[in-house]
């Protein structure tokens, strides 16, 4: 008898529903994303994309900014970026995950309000320097030349370097300071560009010629930090060769990164044409890479007594011819007009300490390579 009227207290205990019928609650499962690094090296610092669909599947309530990710190895919260589709969706959650190889690391994605972090990129577009686009994260700065320079009479569509030694943002301290060719202890612009590509422009290159466009007329900045800043730059149309081509640039640059994710694609009446990414060439003492068969292309720069050496460095994916001509090295591969023509530039700086040869500098382009053939692999669970 008392095991009777032990179950019935144990039965009046539990909850009932409005028809009286009585339900069990389960703790929530844990959401777990698991980042696998299937290669045989270190990826340290590398922003990986956590599908927001995956993650909206397995808990219907999630909501940009209603949610945490948290590193299960260390219990720390980890700095999150929301990216958006052209429709505005939430497209994926980004994080920084470093993994030894062949390590998976585990981050548990659990309801809260996301701490305030610093900001690792960022980019604006600077009406107060002749409408410079200026662009950074915590290893490197550049920018592009915009319409009111071009009214001066200065015309170049190439990619300029900021080499910076701290993990801050300069970009609007140095503007403000309006001394950026002058190293105050966080770095500066020594970089020489003119009528050139500089660090990775591209242009078409038809008949062993490049052809280049001229400033760029619009912009359109389209997500800004703090773990990627990505933004797109219009040209007007110009004439190479014969070919009427009006150019859109996509650049984006992620925390972390040396190098600068370009994507191009020209409105055209042709099906395809000849383009080259470039690297402007100084004279002395060089070092140069140029691999056809893996697309990549590196360039050590003679030393300067008072400002270090920089090294630029550029990756087709897709590898292509390459050619020592017009002052640049160059990668040549076609550019067809229905389909974005994709590629990595960007550069390093020995006094910022991290990459301090031209060794190191070429490792770090061949690596950035394999990661691009092998990114690490992403599994909500």
């Amino acid at each position: 008898m008392k095991y009777f009227f032990a179950t019935l207290l144990m039965l009046s205990l539990l909850p009932f529903s409005s028809k009286g019928q009585f339900f069990f609650k389960s703790k929530p499962k844990n959401l777990i994303v698991e980042v696998y690094n299937r290669n045989s090296f270190v990826v340290k610092d590398e922003v990986v994309e956590i599908p927001y669909s995956e993650l909206l599947h397995r808990d219907k309530k999630l909501k940009p900014g209603n949610f945490k990710v948290i590193d299960l190895s260390t219990g720390k919260e980890k700095t999150t970026q929301i990216t958006y589709n052209e429709k505005k969706q939430p497209q994926f959650v980004l994080i920084q995950s470093s993994n030894d190889a062949k390590q998976t690391k585990k981050y548990e994605v659990k309801e809260g309000t996301p701490a305030s972090c610093k900001s690792l990129t960022y980019g604006r577009f600077v009406p107060e320097r002749l409408d410079d686009f200026a662009w950074e994260n915590d290893r490197i700065a550049h920018r592009i030349y915009g319409p009111a320079l071009e009214k001066t009479g200065e015309l170049s569509n190439g990619i300029d370097v900021w080499v910076k030694r701290t993990d801050s943002l300069v970009i609007n301290k140095w503007y403000k300071l309006d001394n950026y060719h002058e190293d105050h202890g966080e770095g500066l612009d020594c970089f020489k560009v003119g009528r050139t590509l500089g660090c990775g422009g591209e242009a078409p290159y038809i008949h062993d010629k490049l052809w280049f466009a001229n400033n760029f007329v619009n912009y359109t900045v389209i997500e800004n930090g703090p773990l990627r800043t990505t933004f797109k730059l219009d040209y007007a149309s110009f004439n190479a060769s014969g070919v009427v081509i009006k150019e859109h640039r996509t650049i984006s640059l992620s925390a972390g990164s040396q190098l600068s994710k370009i994507v191009v694609n020209y409105e055209m009446k042709e099906k395809k044409i000849p383009v080259a990414v470039g690297l402007v060439t100084r004279n002395g003492d060089d070092k140069r890479l140029l691999q056809e068969k893996y697309g990549i292309l590196g360039y050590w720069e003679p030393k300067s007594a008072e400002n270090g050496t920089i090294g630029q460095g550029a990756i087709l994916p897709e590898g292509g011819k390459m050619a020592i001509a017009e002052g640049h090295l160059l990668a040549i591969s076609n550019l067809y007009r229905s389909e974005p023509f994709v590629y990595y530039a960007g550069a390093c700086w020995d006094k910022a300490g991290r990459i301090k040869t031209a060794e190191e500098w070429f490792n770090y382009l061949k690596r950035y390579s394999e990661k691009l053939k092998s990114p690490l692999r992403v599994y909500v669970r």
